[in-house]
């Protein structure tokens, strides 16, 4: 069996498994970064533990792909940004081809969970595909006519920072009005704690007696329940979740919308609201029979971006 050594690369953590071709994943080790440290020590550090955890052999080692947030540059290997992390024009590719002497491939971490479901999960057999990731932001992968898509020096896709609402709530893009802003997980527990602090008789406050405290979970939670206060904070998150995906709908006629992160652990519940969302509205052609788009939730949870950056470097060495 061959293996491709995965790394998923966090806002707080770091990742890796070996993957083999057939979507098994070693035991996987993490490390929590120190953003005190130079960007170039904390891979050292990451590498070493990679060399006392992982034993295969060098013929099964096939290469390394890498998941990074921030803005990558597939082509030049390189991380030109990653704000959290306090990184920047970081050539991890080259670093980590010279060390292990294997083939190397980065890409941006929304892309590579994405790869993941198109390789392992829920993607399969799907040539044109959107992924959402609904955390503390939107982050988003393209997958179209059977390729990633990465755009200009690999910033494109930014589906998250679409407009929703014209002279919106300010994003921390700059911009205002992005999806970001009403349909992360963020957005979604500030609204909540809006509706509460406006709302004494509602039972969310049963599940949360500081409003600021409030988390997106608790928001279904109380919505199930009956809560009207709560309902309304959900009606509206699927109202513009639903308009994104209608949007992108129109722009990119996919045959699924894959929704991960944490909002998406709601499971067949939230899938269920989204796609009667866009199915009454006639899949952004309102016509008879549109081509229709399958909403789907990430099977692969947490491991997505290990399992993607396995597949990136699968893919990339399939294509050379």
């Amino acid at each position: 069996m061959k293996y491709a050594l995965g790394i998923d690369i966090g806002g707080t953590s770091i990742k890796a498994s070996f993957v083999s071709e057939d979507g098994h994943l070693s035991p996987r080790i993490t490390m929590l970064v120190d953003k005190n440290k130079k960007q170039e020590e904390t891979l050292k550090d990451f590498c070493r533990q990679i060399d006392q955890n992982f034993s295969i052999a060098e013929e099964d080692f096939l290469g390394i792909g890498v998941g990074c947030p921030g803005g990558i540059n597939p082509k030049k290997g390189t991380c030109d940004y990653a704000t959290n992390l306090h990184w920047k024009d970081f050539p991890i590719v080259s670093l980590l081809r010279e060390r292990y002497g294997k083939p190397c491939f980065i890409e941006n971490d929304a892309n590579v969970a994405l790869l993941g479901e198109i390789y392992f999960g829920v993607g399969k057999n799907f040539r044109n595909v959107v992924f959402l990731t609904l955390g503390t932001g939107v982050g988003s992968g393209l997958y179209l006519d059977g390729k990633i898509y990465s755009g200009n020096e690999g910033k494109g896709a930014e589906l998250g920072h679409s407009t929703v609402e014209a002279h919106g709530r300010l994003c921390a893009c700059g911009r205002r009005g992005c999806l970001e802003c009403y349909a992360s997980a963020s957005a979604l527990t500030k609204d909540a704690a809006w509706a509460m602090a406006h709302h004494p008789e509602s039972k969310m406050w049963e599940f949360c007696s500081k409003p600021e405290k409030m988390n997106g979970a608790l928001v279904f939670q109380a919505e199930k329940m009956g809560d009207q206060t709560a309902k309304e904070v959900i009606d509206n998150y699927i109202f513009y979740l639903g308009e994104g995906c209608l949007n992108f709908c129109n722009i990119f006629r996919p045959e699924a919308i894959i929704l991960g992160g944490g909002v998406a652990k709601q499971g067949e519940y939230l899938r269920a609201k989204v796609e009667s969302y866009v199915a009454r509205n006639g899949y952004g052609l309102l016509k008879d029979n549109p081509p229709k788009t399958q909403i789907l939730i990430s099977c692969l949870g947490s491991e997505a971006g290990i399992y993607g950056a396995g597949a990136l470097c699968f893919e990339n060495l399939r294509n050379s």
